[in-house]
């Protein structure tokens, strides 16, 4: 469901920009990967195509890095830059790479300091 709403999301924001959007994804568990830098939007079909749920924990920050080293390898400075983050649940890493199920509002707390400063 989640790779849908992905994908459904990619089409709704690539009609509204007539096509001129740029799009990554960035995949994550207890580790993120960057699975495509800024690419067209049917660049990305193939990459849903072959995403696949791994399990692991919820690394919403180290998420937001690898976001953020894909608008940066861009290098466009005339497209707006904004990071999308689907998730399934709250943050369960901490951002010293520690594991706790229980981290919630700290975890969530320290993940919207380093959103809000991308």
């Amino acid at each position: 469901h989640t790779v849908e709403f992905a994908r459904l999301l990619v089409a709704g924001l690539d009609d509204a920009s007539n096509g001129a959007g740029g799009y990554s994804v960035v995949r994550f568990d207890t580790r993120a990967t960057i699975e495509s830098h800024v690419t067209d939007r049917s660049t990305l079909e193939s990459v849903f195509e072959h995403l696949v749920y791994l399990g692991g924990w919820t690394n919403h920050h180290d998420a937001l890095d690898r976001c953020q080293e894909t608008l940066i390898a861009a290098d466009e400075p005339e497209r707006a830059r904004i990071i999308v983050l689907i998730t399934d649940g709250v943050p369960t890493v901490k951002w010293d790479g520690s594991t706790n199920q229980h981290c919630g509002a700290e975890c969530r707390d320290h993940v919207i300091s380093v959103a809000n400063g991308i």
